[in-house]
């Protein structure tokens, strides 16, 4: 998207099914995030089934306006972390780590919509 900072991380696990979803590092590698007090590093950008192994650099969203597919229905406005398989949720916590804050209502799981990344703390 425009205005958007996007970097390319060399991805440390299969990612070829991972577009929209937010990203974590391991071990300095791209990984999927898996929990709300992960350190997000952003969003996978692009579809990369030829990432099924490691070692391929990846497009990730890093901050301004991105795609995210959602774990649950969440209104415009609500700030944004990661569930256990990498989509986003409205945060809960205090302890959460936020990727940003979402720009459209996500009405069910799986939709894809647009947020601006900004990550930090609750």
């Amino acid at each position: 998207m425009s205005n958007s900072t996007v970097l390319t991380f060399e991805n440390g696990e299969d990612l070829s099914a991972s577009r929209y979803l937010i990203m974590k590092f391991s071990t300095g590698k791209l990984v999927n995030s898996t929990a709300a007090t992960d350190v997000c590093i952003g969003v996978l950008n692009e579809n990369a089934p030829d990432s099924a192994t490691s070692g391929h650099q990846l497009a990730t969203c890093v901050s301004g306006v991105a795609y995210v597919m959602a774990g649950a229905a969440f209104p415009a406005g609500a700030f944004l972390i990661s569930d256990a398989n990498g989509k986003a949720i409205e945060t809960a916590g205090a302890t959460d780590i936020i990727l940003g804050q979402a720009l459209e209502t996500a009405d069910a799981l799986n939709d894809v919509v647009r947020v601006l990344v900004n990550i930090g703390h609750k």
